[in-house]
């Protein structure tokens, strides 16, 4: 196995970890892991995450076991770029998922992607567990098409609503509103 396709192959297999992670542990568990209870805080308030000396801590014990485990198995080399490729794909996801909550989309991808993701946070935290790619939703059959997401308004990101208004911008009308609330009596 040459290098590259090593750390490719160490890239994809994160995409299953991200997978695994947000639907086996973060939600399944609930809240019984301390992964499972700072993702369901993030849930709760999208705009906190995981200080990043804990993100650090927790992700050591599976970055050397993977490290140990495919050097054994392929080699020290190989062992390494795959574990790499694994590592780069966790600190891209890190980045993207930031973004998602805390800056506009700026092209095609990103739009897709806060979509997808805010469909899970807003509307079904059932389904569409992959944040980076739907890949795994569509082979576990959790994927959903978003349609119009309906977001409370104290929940909003910043980056959709207009200050001077309150209602949500207008190049973001077709894929957010804010969900109405029913007045008893």
């Amino acid at each position: 196995m040459s290098i590259i396709i090593s750390m490719i192959s160490g890239v994809i297999l994160w995409t299953f970890m991200e997978y695994a992670m947000h639907n086996w542990n973060g939600h399944k568990m609930k809240g019984k892991t301390l992964f499972s209870k700072e993702h369901l805080a993030h849930h709760v308030n999208p705009y906190y995450f995981s200080p990043n000396w804990l993100k650090v801590l927790m992700s050591i014990p599976p970055l050397v076991g993977l490290g140990y485990v495919s050097s054994w198995l392929f080699g020290t080399a190989n062992g390494v770029s795959l574990t790499i490729g694994f590592l780069i794909g966790y600190i891209a996801y890190e980045v993207m998922h930031y973004r998602m909550h805390i800056y506009p989309p700026k092209n095609f991808y990103s739009r897709w992607a806060r979509k997808h993701h805010f469909y899970h946070h807003y509307e079904d935290p059932n389904n569409n567990h992959g944040i980076s790619t739907p890949f795994w939703d569509f082979i576990f059959k959790t994927r959903k098409k978003p349609g119009l997401i309906e977001i409370p308004k104290h929940r909003a990101m910043v980056w959709m609503v207009n200050p001077k208004t309150g209602d949500i911008r207008d190049q973001f009308k077709e894929d957010y509103c804010f969900k109405q609330r029913i007045k008893k009596g």
